[in-house]
């Protein structure tokens, strides 16, 4: 199920991503924004937000849609909420630890965040995101360990085995954009 690129006893999430740089990254594939616009969604849950780069790009683009983001990291917890709107929700948790207390979103988006999962973890993740979704599932993940940075924060996990058969697939690169719907 899990491809492990690198030893996970080295690698502590909380830690490494309390201290690892905030630089803004690009936000991904011209595909994953061409997905995300077909979307119907009033609502979104922003898996791993970083420092929010998703939500503001989907605040603005749907002011009306609440947005809600949780990350592990507390530094980047906290400039997420200086980012986003007054009305986002940003929390600091591990996704497996999220307590949604039986909220479902309409999206529930998580990209480059489930590589960065230890294996152990990673099936509890992809439960709590088959969990929280009320409707969509989008994912942007390595799907190709060859020539990965053997660092100790990136795995290469079997996303089909882990969320089932997914409705749109494609591959970018070492990368692929996935979208399950929920029943």
């Amino acid at each position: 199920m899990t491809t492990d690129t690198a030893p996970s006893a080295t690698y502590d999430p909380v830690e490494y991503w309390g201290r690892a740089p905030t630089t803004q990254r690009p936000l991904g594939p011209p595909a994953l924004l061409a997905l995300l616009r077909r979307l119907r969604y009033d609502a979104m849950l922003d898996v791993g937000c970083g420092s929010g780069r998703w939500g503001v790009l989907l605040s603005r683009a749907r002011p009306y849609a609440r947005y809600t983001g949780i990350d592990i990291s507390p530094l980047r917890a906290e400039i997420a909420r200086s980012n986003l709107p007054d009305d986002a929700r940003v929390e600091c948790v591990a996704v497996q630890d999220f307590d949604a207390d039986g909220e479902r979103w309409p999206l529930v988006l998580a990209v480059e965040v489930l590589m960065h999962i230890p294996p152990g973890d990673v099936e509890a993740a992809a439960a709590k995101l088959r969990e929280v979704a009320g409707r969509h599932i989008v994912l942007l993940d390595w799907v190709d360990g060859s020539g990965i940075d053997p660092a100790p924060h990136n795995f290469v996990h079997d996303y089909l085995a882990l969320l089932g058969t997914p409705v749109y697939a494609e591959r970018i690169g070492r990368q692929a954009l996935m979208h399950w719907e929920q029943p």
